[in-house]
């Protein structure tokens, strides 16, 4: 509605300097603030963003975000006075280039109706303005919480199609330049949206989740035709740089994301993750959801070189230190289902290499010497053998799913295998 901020003073204290940016040490710090994509490109950094709005004349405009701080015991009612928003309204959005292009175009906007909207069909009004999808954060303590985002098709940590009267939720901006519009198109005739709400299963989906007793983030993949493994608008959702106190995303191409659309799963994919926590203590990592037909899907820990059947293992305890970033460790893998004969890999060629469980086989043409060596992902030697038979079956430890890569050398030839044990 058409108000001021002295709307919120009859229900709480405003506090700190007007029109400073927050991130600096302030006493008191300011406690109503807006956010001014342009300000981040100083330090390329995403809080330089946030400037107060602490004083009770400043107008709160249709479709702008606030970002208000309350030491108010819960429940609490804050009410506003004024004319109801109707018919259009919009907002500049912008993408100012600095030294971080991935802090860049991030936009604070709100809803400005008495109603819920659709982000589906406010999208739809605003083609090219933003990536196409939207992020909202879900508050669980003073510094403690995480991003729900949505992209159209599905979503993370509750966020979903409809977003709620007086919601505040960030945009990443296109272009330099651009506006978003929100009509009686946009609007939801329910008076009320419960946020958490369940999910529409997509094709190939691997929907992730790391957590405390408190705190917790979620991050989901799934299969496009139209996807490519660069990020696609209104497809892939980036993860938002900060706020987070459980930080969990894929990364494809130098880029995280929260949602990551790909176009398709093979034995072949891998989906790197970057995991990170605030304080050191063990998580539990989970997959929610899987559906990718045709695949046993793996968490692999290339640090202990483990292999863990996430179809079969409802969590898994991972113990994360406080702080540090945990990236090219973790990634999830695929095996495509194992054939009756239990040949897991065949090579071409005069040399066949393949597995059945834990024995790894090798069957040549010849009896001739040959040197059989094989290593772990992180190169380590795991077995040598020097044999003359034509099938050589060597016995290997299976406590843990990994991967072999198994090297026959002869006098003349060497041929390389990749096989999993199970």
């Amino acid at each position: 509605m058409n108000t001021t901020v002295s709307g919120l003073a009859d229900d709480m204290s405003i506090s700190g300097q007007d029109a400073v940016q927050c991130w600096y040490s302030y006493s008191p710090y300011p406690n109503v603030q807006i956010y001014d994509e342009a300000l981040s490109i100083v330090n390329g950094a995403y809080y330089e963003g946030w400037l107060s709005r602490t004083g009770l004349g400043n107008p709160m405009p249709a479709m702008q975000g606030f970002a208000i701080r309350t030491y108010a015991g819960a429940p609490y009612t804050i009410d506003l006075t004024g004319a109801p928003h109707s018919g259009s309204q919009s907002i500049d959005i912008t993408n100012t280039a600095s030294a971080t292009p991935g802090q860049d175009g991030w936009n604070f906007i709100g809803n400005p109706f008495a109603s819920p909207i659709s982000w589906t069909n406010t999208n739809a009004n605003n083609p090219g303005a933003t990536t196409g999808a939207y992020y909202v954060f879900n508050t669980t303590g003073e510094y403690t919480g995480n991003w729900g985002s949505y992209n159209g098709v599905t979503g993370t940590n509750g966020a979903d199609d409809f977003i709620g009267t007086m919601q505040g939720f960030f945009v990443k901006a296109v272009g330099p330049l651009n506006y978003v519009e929100a009509n009686s198109a946009s609007r939801v005739a329910s008076p009320y949206i419960p946020f958490f709400k369940t999910y529409a299963v997509q094709p190939s989906e691997i929907r992730l989740s790391l957590h405390d007793a408190t705190n917790s983030d979620e991050i989901v993949a799934y299969t496009d035709g139209a996807a490519t493994w660069s990020e696609d608008m209104g497809h892939d959702a980036v993860k938002i740089p900060a706020g987070s106190t459980v930080y969990m995303s894929y990364k494809q191409l130098g880029k995280e994301y929260a949602i990551n659309v790909i176009d398709e799963i093979t034995e072949t994919t891998e989906l790197p993750l970057i995991l990170w926590a605030q304080d050191t203590g063990s998580y539990t990592f989970e997959a929610t959801e899987l559906n990718v037909d045709g695949y046993i899907t793996y968490l692999k820990d290339a640090e202990m070189n483990t292999l863990t059947d996430l179809t079969t293992t409802a969590s898994i305890q991972l113990p994360l230190n406080g702080g540090q970033t945990y990236e090219g460790r973790y990634s999830i893998v695929f095996e495509a289902v194992e054939i009756p004969s239990g040949i897991a890999n065949i090579n071409e060629g005069k040399t066949k290499i393949y597995s059945h469980r834990n024995i790894a086989v090798v069957e040549r043409n010849n009896d001739q010497p040959a040197t059989i060596t094989i290593t772990n992902t992180l190169g380590q030697t795991i077995k040598e053998v020097t044999t003359d038979s034509k099938r050589t079956e060597i016995l290997l430890d299976n406590a843990n799913p990994w991967y072999a890569i198994v090297k026959v050398k002869e006098a003349n030839a060497t041929q390389t295998g990749k096989l999993l044990i199970k």
